[in-house]
């Protein structure tokens, strides 16, 4: 699995659309991306692209997963795979925490056991899961 920087596009779109909820924020992840505002990134399994995730750096520090989803039954890897990616960024950016939003309560329990703690809940549920850095390092 490997990620690469990918331009907005229809297939990114329908990709995201099967995030539950994701109707409320596509407008603002799509106008996002293509301002510049947030990074969006491919996800690719054996050299094919069969995802995205959208992520930004928010005002205090935090390098934060705003929607991800992948073609298949790759939910659980991906995640994994991008949580530790992002722990390296973390490491090398000095970046204070690492967030991820989302609404599926597997992911939320697959995060709590690598160390993610649940800082707020909104209504859908939609859970806010947050690992804080020490200077940059875990």
């Amino acid at each position: 699995m490997t990620f690469g920087a990918a331009r907005w596009s229809r297939r990114v779109e329908r990709v995201l659309s099967r995030i539950p909820g994701s109707a409320e924020f596509m407008a603002d992840w799509r106008e996002g991306v293509t301002s510049g505002r947030l990074a969006l990134w491919s996800v690719q399994i054996d050299g094919e692209p069969q995802g995205g995730l959208v992520w930004d750096v928010e005002a205090d520090g935090a390098l934060t997963v705003l929607a991800m989803a992948c073609d298949g039954s790759h939910g659980a890897s991906v995640a994994s795979e991008v949580a530790r990616v992002f722990e390296g960024m973390a490491k090398l950016t000095g970046a204070p925490r690492l967030r991820f939003w989302t609404r599926r309560p597997g992911l939320r329990r697959m995060m709590a056991g690598q160390g993610y703690i649940n800082r707020e809940i909104r209504p859908g549920p939609m859970w806010k899961l947050e690992r804080d850095m020490l200077d940059g390092q875990q």
